[in-house]
């Protein structure tokens, strides 16, 4: 009776060791997916820095900007700006 329980539990060991390999084998891709991730969004993130400093106002749009009356500041701005 004691060795069909140690048989039972030899069996459910194995296949726990088997499940955690495979959940090994998926953490490691999940790592590499990660760490490529980083680099990339490292990579683009200056490429994004100057986009969104080429979209903020200069200091010659502020100033037409408060010139402009408050009614027309959206199409008078286009206009104003080109």
């Amino acid at each position: 009776m004691v060795a069909q329980q140690v048989s039972g539990l030899g069996e459910r060991v194995s296949r726990l060791e088997q499940r955690m390999l495979a959940v090994e084998k998926v953490n490691a891709r999940l790592e590499a997916a990660a760490l490529t991730t980083a680099r990339v969004l490292t990579d683009i993130s200056p490429h994004w820095d100057a986009v969104y400093e080429a979209m903020k106002p200069g200091q010659d749009d502020l100033d037409t900007e408060r010139q402009l009356p408050r009614e027309r500041n959206g199409p008078a701005l286009m206009q104003a700006r080109g």
